[in-house]
């Protein structure tokens, strides 16, 4: 396990549709300041790196010279580093497209009787049994 993880948390989820039903809002122009790094984290799945300078956020820039910014002071002269779009590697892409088309008991080897739905539903099979019930209701005469 790990020892820690970070968490973000967010007012609501930084779209811009959303965003522009908050455009009135008291807090508009920090939202839009934070959706940066949002969305960086979006394309890249990074944490982006974060500076203060002129009381708000700069999202991933490299300052000139390694100066450091300052909260409250003038930000120094910075470039916007580049953004590279995060790639799945070809065993995240095949694990995210495994299938338990199998039920979870039946794939690890456990038996626990017949299989009928309700073995299936304990042991994580599929949602709709494949087993055809005998329809069980009385027709009227």
């Amino acid at each position: 396990g790990q020892a820690s993880f970070q968490v973000q948390a967010y007012p609501f989820r930084m779209t811009a549709s959303n965003l522009a039903l908050h455009r009135k809002d008291e807090w508009y122009d920090f939202w839009k300041n934070l959706k940066e790094g949002y969305d960086y984290f979006e394309k890249t799945r990074l944490p982006p790196s974060v500076a203060v300078c002129e009381k708000r956020y700069l999202i991933n820039a490299a300052f000139v010279g390694g100066v450091r910014p300052r909260a409250t002071a003038t930000c120094p002269k910075y470039k916007k580093l580049p953004v590279v779009a995060f790639k799945p590697s070809k065993q995240t892409k095949n694990m995210s497209q495994a299938s338990l088309t199998k039920p979870l008991g039946s794939i690890m080897g456990l038996s626990f009787g017949s299989i009928t739905p309700v073995y299936q539903a304990m042991t994580l099979g599929p949602a709709t049994p494949s087993i055809k019930m005998p329809n069980t209701k009385k027709k009227k005469k």
